[in-house]
C-alpha cells in the first residue's frame, strides 16, 4: 500500500491554509457581515442607543431651562432697579410701574437677596454646570458605544477565529482519518494472510477509532462555536451557515515602534478619553464655583477632592495602556516566532514520515511503528494550524488595545 500521495497531500496543506468546502443552499457570512448581524441583535447597543436619545432630549431641556435661568437672573436686576428707583421717588413711568408691580406679583413685595452660596446653587449650576456636563456625558456614552461595538466585534472575531482554525484541524483529522482506514484495511488483509498479528491489527484499529474519536471532537466544538455565533447574530441557535475564509498574513502590517504603539493606544482608548471628560468636567465646575464662590466652603473641597480622584484615574489607565500595550506587542512577536517554529517542525517531522513510510514499505518496521510516526506528524500540523489561529488572534486584540479597547 502506497503513502506518497497522503505525504504530498499533508505538505501541501501544510504550507497554506484550506477554506472550508462551501454549499449554494448553506448562508454565508464574510466577517463584516457577522460583525453587522451581531451589533444589530445587540441589546446593550439597543439600549445605549436609547439613553443616547434621551440624553439628546436632557440637553435640549437643560440648554432652554438655562436661557430661563438667565431671563430670571436679567429680571431680578431688573426688579432690583426698578424697586430702588421706587423707593427713591424716580419711579414716573407708568409702563415701569406695571412692570414693577409684575415682578412684586412674582417675587415678593422686596426683591429676594441671595448669599453668593445660593446663587451658584439656584441659578449658576443649572445654567453653566449642567448643560456643560451633560454635552460631556454625551460624548461619554457615545464612546461608550463604541467600545461596547469593540468588545461585541471581539467576541464575533474570536468565534471566527476559532471556527476556522477548527476547520482546518478537522479537514487534518479527516484526511488522517481516510488514511487509517485504508491502513486499518490492508493489514486486515495480512491479518488474514497470515503476515501479520493480531497485536498489530488491534493496534491498527485502536488508532483508527482514537482518530475517529478525535474528528467527532472537533466537530462537535464547531457546532458549540456555530450556536454561539447563531446567538450573537440574533439567528435561530440551529441555524446552519458557513464563514468566508480571508487569507491574512503573518507578519506585523505596520513597522511602528513599541513607544508608537503605546502613544495611539493612549491617544485612541475610550476608557482613557472618557476617563479624561470627567477630569475636564471637574474642571469647569470648579472654575464655575471658584468665580461665583468667594471662600473655600466643604462643597468646594468635596468637589476638588472628586477632581483628584478623576486625575488620578486618568494617570492609573495610562499606565495599564502602556502596559497592556507592551505586553500585546511582546505576546503578538512571540506567537509570530511560534508559527514559524512549528512551519519548520513540520517540514522535519514530513521527512521524518517520508523515512519511516520507506522502512515500513521494504519490511524493515510493522505498520504500529508507521501509525506511531505519522500520528506525531498529524499532531505537528494540528499545532501549526493551532499557532497560526493563535497568532491572527494576537494580532487582532493588538490591534483593539492600541484602538478604542478594550484592553487585555
Amino acid at each position: 500500500m502506497k503513502r506518497k500521495s497522503f505525504i504530498g497531500l499533508f505538505i501541501a496543506f501544510s504550507m497554506i491554509i484550506t477554506p472550508m468546502s462551501s454549499f449554494a443552499d448553506v448562508t454565508r457570512y464574510t466577517l463584516d457581515e457577522a460583525f453587522q448581524k451581531s451589533l444589530e441583535n445587540s441589546k446593550g447597543i439597543y439600549e445605549l442607543d436609547y439613553n443616547i436619545v434621551k440624553l439628546e432630549d436632557g440637553i435640549r431641556q437643560s440648554k432652554a431651562g438655562a436661557k430661563k435661568v438667565e431671563a430670571n437672573l436679567d429680571d431680578l436686576q431688573e426688579f432690583r432697579k426698578l424697586y430702588k428707583n421706587e423707593q427713591l421717588g424716580r419711579l414716573t413711568d407708568p409702563v415701569d410701574i406695571m412692570t414693577l408691580k409684575g415682578y412684586q406679583a412674582a417675587f415678593g413685595e422686596e426683591p429676594p437677596y441671595y448669599s453668593y452660596v445660593e446663587k451658584y446653587n439656584m441659578f449658576y449650576y443649572n445654567s453653566e454646570v449642567v448643560p456643560f456636563n451633560l454635552d460631556i456625558s454625551l460624548k461619554k456614552l457615545n464612546n461608550t458605544k463604541d467600545q461596547v461595538e469593540s468588545q461585541i466585534r471581539n467576541a464575533v472575531y474570536e468565534l471566527y477565529n476559532n471556527y476556522l482554525m477548527l476547520n482546518s484541524v478537522l479537514d487534518i483529522n479527516e484526511k488522517y482519518l481516510d488514511l487509517m482506514n485504508r491502513q486499518y484495511e490492508d493489514i486486515l488483509v495480512k491479518y488474514e494472510n497470515n503476515q501479520a498479528s493480531e497485536m498489530e491489527l488491534e493496534i491498527t484499529k485502536l488508532s483508527r477509532d482514537s482518530q475517529e474519536n478525535e474528528v467527532n471532537k472537533t466537530k462537535l466544538n464547531i457546532e458549540k462555536i456555530k450556536l454561539n455565533l447563531n446567538k450573537l447574530m440574533g439567528n435561530d441557535i440551529n441555524s446552519d451557515f458557513e464563514l468566508d475564509f480571508t487569507p491574512r498574513s503573518y507578519g506585523l502590517e505596520n513597522s511602528l515602534s513599541e513607544t508608537e504603539f503605546v502613544k495611539l493606544a493612549l491617544d485612541n482608548n475610550i476608557d482613557l478619553i472618557n476617563a479624561k471628560y470627567d477630569v475636564k468636567t471637574k474642571e469647569h465646575e470648579i472654575d464655575v464655583m471658584d468665580f461665583y464662590i468667594d471662600d473655600f466652603m466643604r462643597q468646594f473641597r468635596d468637589l476638588m477632592t472628586d477632581y483628584e480622584d478623576s486625575k488620578l484615574t486618568v494617570s492609573k489607565l495610562e499606565y495599564d495602556i502602556r502596559e497592556n500595550v507592551i505586553y500585546g506587542y511582546n505576546d503578538m512577536t512571540y506567537k509570530g516566532k511560534l508559527v514559524e517554529l512549528n512551519k519548520k517542525t513540520s517540514i522535519q517531522k514530513s521527512k521524518e514520515m517520508d523515512k519511516y513510510n520507506n522502512f515500513y514499505e521494504a519490511g524493515q518496521i510493522k505498520m504500529s511503528d508507521l501509525i506511531g510516526v505519522e500520528l506525531q506528524y498529524v499532531q505537528q500540523l494540528v499545532n501549526e494550524q493551532k499557532a497560526i489561529y493563535d497568532y491572527y488572534l494576537a494580532q487582532y486584540k493588538f490591534n483593539n488595545a492600541i484602538g478604542k479597547g478594550p484592553l487585555y
